[in-house]
């Protein structure tokens, strides 16, 4: 703040601490990096990496609509949304979701993404 002569009598000064975000953000690479290697073994136990199967598009023998939700689920639509673009009701989408991450052996919708992209399904 300045007097009525312009001169400087008041200063404030400002921070941000931004140590927590720094945190939490590398606490979720690290989840991701540990998703990721999780995943890769689980895919390798179960489908070698030079097994046939192991490219196919379906390779944990999802119907076409478990591959609409999960690509939609992989995008960060909620269920609600979901349900409102393939036209079916939130409690279907619930069931999808569910046989998905049976079939996929995925516990949250964020390693039903990762299992996602690195077999190429989305």
């Amino acid at each position: 703040m300045r007097n009525e002569r312009g001169k400087a009598v008041y200063a404030i000064k400002m921070g941000l601490d931004v140590t927590e975000r720094k945190l939490a953000t590398e606490k979720q690479i690290h989840y991701v990096e540990s998703l990721e290697m999780l995943l890769k073994e689980k895919i390798d136990d179960k489908h070698p990496p030079d097994s046939p199967r192991r490219a196919q598009l379906n390779v944990f023998h999802l119907s076409k609509r478990e591959k609409q939700v999960l690509r939609l689920l992989s995008e960060g639509f909620s269920n609600t949304e979901i349900a409102v673009h393939l036209a079916i009701s939130p409690h279907t989408v619930k069931t999808h979701v569910t046989h998905l991450f049976n079939k996929i052996g995925a516990t949250d919708r964020t390693q039903a993404a990762v299992l996602a992209a690195r077999l190429g399904m989305i």
